[in-house]
């Protein structure tokens, strides 16, 4: 069941990207999402923050000039 939880909250931070969004999902407190996120991450040795954010934007090159 702790398992359960804790994977749930982990799913709709990473649909809502927001600690309290999910929190009104699942209707708990925030604090209980965080702590079942730090959870998730302290057992699968991953940063959640981390691993949703969208990839860094890279430059454009500019066409050379003759």
């Amino acid at each position: 069941m702790e398992l359960e939880a804790r994977l749930r909250a982990f799913a709709a931070f990473a649909r809502r990207r927001s600690f309290s969004a999910a929190a009104r999902e699942l209707r708990i407190s925030q604090p209980a999402v965080s702590k079942h996120i730090a959870d998730v991450e302290c057992e699968g040795n991953i940063n959640a923050l981390r691993a949703l954010a969208p990839p860094p934007l890279r430059p454009v090159p500019r066409p050379s000039r003759p």
